[in-house]
């Protein structure tokens, strides 16, 4: 069984269906308000969009009825969000599976190309041609965007490869998603996320937001159904990163608190 499918087969057991998802919580039809530290991995870390934001845009543009796979003025929209966010000129290439964007970066740029992954501050993108990025937009099919130097003399050939054309609406959410991350990269730092360590450090190692399992591997199925009878959503996978809530109440953490994994 693949393990997000474990997840939320065991969140539905127990809790039933996710009615509504808004901020950093899920909440589900028994009524209960789960805290989401999964995050989809990671295409959430700054939430579940509100009405405000990128689900908003998306109903916009999808109210046109522009829903089919050519060329609009979104797709040049999303090249002037990334290169804002990369502080150089790109042109994006979007792609359905990170194998399809891995093997386009590898076969392309061989080593000059880098995975972004936002408050990592262990790696550099500055100087890489190619940019691999999972957009902060969580939506159940992953989009990756491979964001090329926009130099690069390859790019009209490539995009007939291994690539996909994002519809009008999905393009314009993920670019409103780049704005609200360039937004919260200018907002939130350490100072966000310290605040939950005294709970979280027996279980992880956090890096900014990002939160490295602790828990050895064949006791961590048996910690992820800990964290849900906590009220907590961790992500399925110990090689895939958790993410702390940013801005909620420590409370959210009590019943972890009260029952610590591992207590006999």
């Amino acid at each position: 069984m693949d393990r997000t499918d474990f997840l939320f087969g065991e969140l539905k057991s127990r809790f039933g269906t996710v009615k509504r998802a808004r901020g950093n919580f899920l909440y589900t039809a028994s009524g209960v308000r789960l805290t989401d530290l999964y995050r989809e991995g990671g295409r959430a870390v700054l939430g579940w969009p509100s009405q405000e934001s990128a689900v908003t845009v998306f109903k916009n543009v999808l109210s046109r009825g522009i829903t089919g796979s050519y060329i609009t003025d979104f797709t040049y929209a999303l090249d002037k969000a990334v290169s804002m966010l990369f502080n150089s000129s790109r042109r994006c290439i979007a792609f359905s599976f990170k194998e399809d964007a891995c093997a386009f970066a590898e076969e392309k740029f061989s080593d000059s190309f880098v995975w972004f992954r936002p408050w990592n501050t262990d790696v550099s993108v500055a100087e890489k041609s190619c940019i691999l990025f999972e957009p902060v937009f969580p939506w159940a099919e992953n989009t990756v965007l491979a964001c090329i130097d926009s130099d690069w003399k390859g790019f009209e050939g490539a995009v007939t490869e291994r690539s996909v054309q994002l519809s009008a609406p999905l393009c314009a959410a993920v670019t409103r998603s780049v704005y609200n991350l360039i937004k919260a990269l200018q907002v939130y730092e350490e100072k966000n996320w310290f605040l939950y360590d005294t709970v979280l450090n027996p279980y992880f190692t956090r890096k900014g937001p990002w939160l490295y399992s602790k828990i050895p591997e064949d006791s961590y199925d048996e910690f992820v159904l800990h964290c849900l009878d906590c009220h907590i959503v961790v992500s399925p996978d110990p090689d895939v990163l958790s993410a702390v809530p940013f801005g909620v109440q420590k409370g959210v953490f009590d019943l972890l608190k009260k029952n610590p994994f591992g207590r006999r």
